[in-house]
């Protein structure tokens, strides 16, 4: 996902007819993949995680 968001971000700062986005493009693109990560951290930390069948806490000593 984040690939093809950067690659449309740097399409969109792409002028007609030139084969590079402009430097602000890059600027976006990367902001843009640096929130992505962030928001991706920040739910990897608040969602629960899971556990599979017969999964078991060990609390002492093995």
């Amino acid at each position: 996902m984040g690939s093809v968001l950067s690659a449309a971000v740097l399409q969109l700062y792409t002028p007609s007819g030139d084969a590079l986005p402009t430097g602000q493009g890059f600027v976006v693109a990367g902001a843009t993949g640096a929130a992505v990560w962030v928001a991706t951290a920040l739910l990897s930390l608040v969602l629960p995680g899971r556990r599979g069948r017969g999964a078991s806490v060990r609390t002492g000593p093995a």
